[in-house]
């Protein structure tokens, strides 16, 4: 026998920081709030647990002022973010850092750097792989918004994945899945979707053309997010933008079979400093771009195993100083 329905103001699809934020605030707000997470784990593993936290946009700390964070993020972007949503992250972040901080988050700075400015305490170390995340970094802030989710009356659902939304005349009214081998479902006034992209699904990543060879990529993430959010909005009608493009790094070749090498050490300022050729020894990208575009670039190759970053003995012993995002393309 199928359960009776639950009710709630918002339900909201995935337990990171984004879901949680969005489910935080609602409760602080009066709402009824239900979050549903995939994961039956206490600590559940996703991206936001196992991040390093380090606030920022386009490389500029968060307090910058509205107007150079947007002309940040539109130099970075070259003009291709949505001038609309641009501006709402810059005037937005700073209100965001300081309402993580009301909720207990803590940060410190964590270098000299501008990004540096708003990183997530104490800090993360993955000393004994990418898992050792426990007590620290995005791990102790999940914390912290979950029990002041619970503190509002709010609730996650562990094991409960989110497989269809509920639509009536073409509106969204509730979001059915399944837990324990069950069905369940959920009426709610709202439901945001927020459980992150679609990296664990090799499907999607062929074809929304992010690589031919998904295999052949070093999930530096959680393994968690397979885009459940995703293929249920274009169930519903749900329009897509540009799919193209992902953030991430590039990574040592042995990290595809080993653990200990990612999230750390990455190759980025290395390729910077010297040059990234195919399988056919030609340079066939702009090293200046950064290490996100240059992981881009390189997951689209027939191959993404095949690149190689070469650099000379003046790299290794005089370690020149280089910043990825700003000057390492006048270094060609």
């Amino acid at each position: 026998m199928r359960p009776a329905p639950l009710q709630a103001d918002l339900c909201v699809v995935g337990a990171g920081l984004a879901g949680l934020s969005a489910a935080v605030r609602a409760a602080q707000l009066g709402a009824r709030v239900l979050v549903l997470e995939q994961s039956a784990e206490t600590a559940y593993l996703c991206n936001s647990r196992m991040a390093n936290g380090m606030f920022h946009l386009a490389l500029h700390s968060v307090l910058s002022g509205e107007e150079a964070l947007v002309q940040a993020v539109d130099r970075a972007t070259r003009g291709t973010a949505d001038p609309a949503l641009v501006h709402a992250l810059a005037a937005g972040a700073p209100r965001g850092v300081r309402w993580l901080q009301s909720l207990g988050v803590r940060f410190f700075r964590a270098s000299f750097e501008p990004h540096h400015n708003f990183t997530l305490a104490p800090p993360a170390t993955h000393r004994q792989g990418p898992y050792d995340v426990r007590w620290r970094a995005g791990d102790v802030m999940l914390r912290r918004l979950e029990a002041a989710l619970l503190s509002h009356g709010g609730r996650i659902l562990r094991g409960h994945r989110a497989c269809e939304l509920l639509m009536t005349q073409g509106q969204c009214t509730g979001v059915q899945g399944s837990a324990a081998q069950e069905t369940f479902q959920i009426d709610a006034a709202a439901v945001v979707l927020a459980d992150g992209g679609f990296q664990a699904n090799p499907q999607l990543l062929a074809h929304y053309g992010i690589s031919p060879q998904p295999e052949r990529l070093v999930q530096r993430n959680a393994r968690s997010a397979r885009g459940d959010g995703l293929q249920m909005a274009v169930a519903a009608g749900a329009q897509l933008g540009d799919m193209l493009g992902f953030y991430g790094h590039l990574q040592c070749r042995d990290a595809i079979t080993s653990d200990r090498l990612w999230p750390y050490p990455w190759l980025d300022l290395v390729a910077a400093a010297g040059i990234l050729v195919g399988p056919d020894g030609r340079r066939f990208v702009d090293e200046g771009r950064g290490g996100v575009y240059l992981a881009n670039r390189v997951a689209a190759l027939p191959d993404p195993l095949s690149a190689h970053v070469i650099f000379d003995a003046a790299f290794v012993h005089e370690a020149p100083a280089v910043r990825a995002d700003e000057d390492a393309g006048r270094r060609h």
